[in-house]
């Protein structure tokens, strides 16, 4: 079954690439600035640079450790200055461009730090508000039936109702074999078309009102009441007519007639289980030795 969610999620780990480059960007256009302008201030060169590495590390990192970074470097950078002033031999007065970055590398920090906060609350908050959004979606995306997560609702609903009310119902499991094969040898987009046209034979062999389902990549499902061992196997020859032969397009103007290889079983509630795990189990194990 295709998984909307995992289609639909931001790819949030790309957000510290695109920080990196971000960096990347910044010091080239520093580099290019100092080259043209002050070519002979290799100090200022090199603190802004640092300036802007810890605005990075705390776009990624957060404000804490940003913060921390920060003063290490203006302790470093401190000393650095207070030891030209008094020890090297090439004694300079500190000007107020060099005093400029005490205060501005922590700031920085701090900002780039709560941008790194707002952005993982950001993050957060789409991250439930996909959950949210995948937890209302009950269609296959691919075929228009039910999915999986629907499936196992209406089963568990069937069960709830069976247990209060008396009745039996079935499900019905189908296993689409060589799917793979199939696209390995024709393409995805032969394959999907594939699955749709094998969807719409299962909503057309079951009644309006049985429930029908898309599972897994190659594995539908049905949800049928009233019904019994007998009709159950005209069922299934039913659909083993009807999904034998299909003929799909598998080119701009190409078709081909595929014949599918299929696998039905189904498990009754109560006989085979009062659980959804236990018929589905019961299912799958009819259809793996359904070799007719």
């Amino acid at each position: 079954m295709k998984k909307v969610k995992g289609q639909s999620k931001l790819k949030y780990s790309n957000f510290n690439v695109y920080f990196l480059w971000l960096f990347i960007i910044l010091l080239i256009i520093n580099s290019w600035f100092f080259y043209f302008n002050y070519i002979e201030n290799m100090e200022a060169y090199i603190i802004s640079s640092i300036f802007l590495f810890l605005m990075l590390y705390s776009l990624v990192r957060g404000v804490t450790p940003g913060l921390v970074a920060s003063l290490i470097v203006i302790f470093l950078y401190s000393s650095y200055l207070m030891l030209r002033q008094f020890a090297l031999p090439w004694r300079r007065e500190i000007t107020i461009e060099e005093l400029f970055w005490i205060p501005v590398i922590p700031v920085g920090a701090f900002i780039a730090g709560r941008i790194n906060s707002a952005y993982q609350f950001l993050k957060q908050r789409l991250e439930e508000i996909e959950f949210s959004i995948d937890e209302l979606v009950t269609l296959d995306e691919e075929t228009g039936l039910n999915n999986r997560k629907n499936f196992i609702f209406s089963v568990e609903e069937e069960i709830k109702r069976g247990k209060r009310y008396g009745g039996k119902f079935a499900i019905v499991l189908i296993k689409v074999n060589f799917l793979k094969e199939f696209r390995d040898q024709y393409g995805e987009s032969a394959k999907k078309r594939l699955i749709k046209m094998i969807g719409d034979k299962i909503n057309t062999i079951f009644r309006l009102e049985d429930k029908k389902a898309r599972l897994a990549e190659d594995e539908f499902g049905a949800i049928l009441l009233e019904v019994n061992e007998d009709t159950l196997s005209i069922i299934k020859n039913r659909i083993k007519d009807s999904l034998s032969f299909m003929d799909v397009k598998v080119g701009e103007e190409q078709f081909k007639r595929v014949r599918l290889y299929i696998n039905v079983g189904w498990a009754f509630f109560p006989d085979d289980g009062d659980d959804f795990s236990l018929l589905y189990a019961k299912a799958k194990h009819n259809y793996e030795f359904d070799v007719d």
